[in-house]
């Protein structure tokens, strides 16, 4: 039923577009043969990437050790993923202490190395779409946000318009 509604919707699309490309979110890129089975293009990883089976009490996890191994599947994975970057993670208000995760050590510094690390392997795969995605949910309750806040003030937002500033420059100096 999936894929006949994603048919028929490309259908109905090519009265206004040229073309839909249609991206399916995933837990794991486990199930990426899913994606291409109910007709999406492509599909990201929710963030931040982690087993819920693994997750028991609460769970603190470095930033750093979730966004290497993202990195890692993401290399090994299906060529239609779209790499998909976040910056904290704190789920406890919601979950309280089952099955929480609390992500540590995330910095601007750190959000920045992961965001350039993601896009040079995107940019260098053969499914180069020039996309990336931002998980901001504008969560303040798990801290899953770029707004400026007390601790980072502004910082998250130079790093995102650094970057989109610099892929200008370097898509104008391909042409």
């Amino acid at each position: 039923m999936q894929k006949e509604y994603i048919a028929q919707l490309r259908e109905e699309a090519k009265k206004y577009y040229e073309e839909l490309f249609i991206i399916s979110m995933l837990k794991t890129n486990k199930h990426s043969q899913f994606s291409k089975s109910v007709g999406a293009d492509s599909f990201i990883v929710r963030q931040p990437y982690i087993k819920d089976s693994l997750l028991e009490s609460i769970n603190v996890i470095p930033y750093s050790e979730i966004m290497n191994e993202y990195i890692f599947a993401y290399k090994s994975s299906d060529s239609s993923e779209i790499p998909n970057i976040f910056n904290a993670y704190d789920n406890t208000p919601r979950r309280e202490k089952k099955n929480s995760l609390i992500v540590k050590d995330t910095s601007p510094i750190l959000f920045k190395k992961y965001l350039y690390k993601l896009f040079s392997i995107q940019k260098n795969s053969s499914f180069d779409t020039g996309l990336l995605y931002l998980t901001a949910w504008n969560e303040w309750g798990e801290g899953n946000y770029f707004e400026p806040c007390k601790n980072y003030h502004d910082e998250y937002l130079k790093v995102i318009k650094e970057f989109t500033l610099l892929q200008k420059i370097e898509n104008n100096n391909e042409k």
